[in-house]
């Protein structure tokens, strides 16, 4: 899945973060958020203040899209978790695309992590409860 049109409100902006870049889109109530490159030590500071100035009104759900992650270190993980706790907080359903095959998916999984970050069991993005 990529941060392409989904429905004609989709309205989408691109932020750099060192080797990392993040994309969010509205569909509906649906904010999508997908961070490519590497996600670590580096970066994680910029990615996390642009996260918390991402605009959650009108949303009833993040999907937070990590299929185009390259690497993740432990910085970049607890960055993940972090995210998801605020989201949630803020009363919105959370779920994560990281299909098992790719990076961020092994790791997650490695971890234990998919549960918290709301990963599909299988490789079926966005589906988790």
């Amino acid at each position: 899945m990529s941060g392409e049109s989904h429905a004609a409100d989709t309205i989408g902006t691109t932020t750099e973060h060192g080797t990392a870049k993040m994309t969010v889109a509205t569909d509906g109530s649906v904010l999508r958020i997908r961070l490519d490159g590497d996600v670590d030590l580096l970066n994680a500071t910029s990615i996390a203040a642009a996260l918390r100035g991402v605009d959650r009104a009108d949303n009833g759900r993040v999907v937070l899209e990590l299929s185009g992650i390259t690497y993740l270190d432990s910085v970049g993980i607890a960055l993940l978790v972090d995210a998801a706790r605020r989201f949630a907080l803020a009363r919105l359903e959370v779920s994560c695309v990281a299909p098992a095959d790719t990076p961020a998916g092994r790791i997650l999984r490695l971890t234990g992590l998919e549960g918290v970050l709301g990963i599909a069991p299988g490789d079926t993005p966005g589906v988790a409860g």
